[in-house]
């Protein structure tokens, strides 16, 4: 939700819409930031470094009362705390479900077209739990010897950890 409201954020100032913010919110609101910029400017790594959850957090308090129904309502929520309501699955989501969402969102909220990319989203989520190519985890043993734990022949530390689980998910308002 956070990820939706600060893009939504970004849209409205890149329209030159006007938002609170602290300066160092400001700067990355109304600038257009790449990895070139952020490297060749000082400017962008000093404001980077001012900028903190107080930062995100007073901005988001305060758009909850902003003009705009996407940003304002989705402040709302993550200040109330009525969280989107995120499903896993093995399997990626079909168009199908996507839209009976939308549809929801759209009759509850009168939210329209684009926008209703803020409400109902979809995407995957991995997780590797232990990379041996880039992380040792080593375990000291009572006996003083020392060993890598994909080393360890353990039901409970097998060479399971280290195969990415994929999962995709779809978050919507709680209908």
């Amino acid at each position: 939700m956070l990820v939706k409201i600060l893009c939504r954020a970004k849209e409205l100032a890149l329209k030159g819409v006007e938002l609170f913010a602290t300066p160092a919110l400001q700067y990355f609101l109304y600038h257009t930031i790449t990895a070139d910029n952020f490297e060749r400017e000082p400017a962008c790594l000093q404001q980077f470094c001012l900028l903190d959850d107080y930062d995100i957090m007073g901005a988001v308090k305060v758009w909850t009362q902003h003009e705009d129904k996407v940003l304002s309502l989705l402040c709302k929520w993550l200040i109330n705390r009525n969280l989107f309501k995120c499903i896993l699955s093995n399997e990626a989501f079909d168009e199908t479900a996507v839209s009976l969402l939308q549809q929801q969102v759209r009759q509850q909220w009168g939210i329209e077209g684009r926008e209703l990319d803020y409400f109902v989203f979809t995407g995957t989520a991995s997780l590797r739990a232990y990379n041996v190519a880039d992380e040792k985890i080593n375990i000291l043993f009572k006996d003083g010897t020392v060993k890598d734990i994909s080393s360890i022949d353990n039901a409970l530390v097998s060479h399971t950890l280290a195969i990415p689980v994929k999962k995709f998910y779809i978050c919507h308002p709680k209908i």
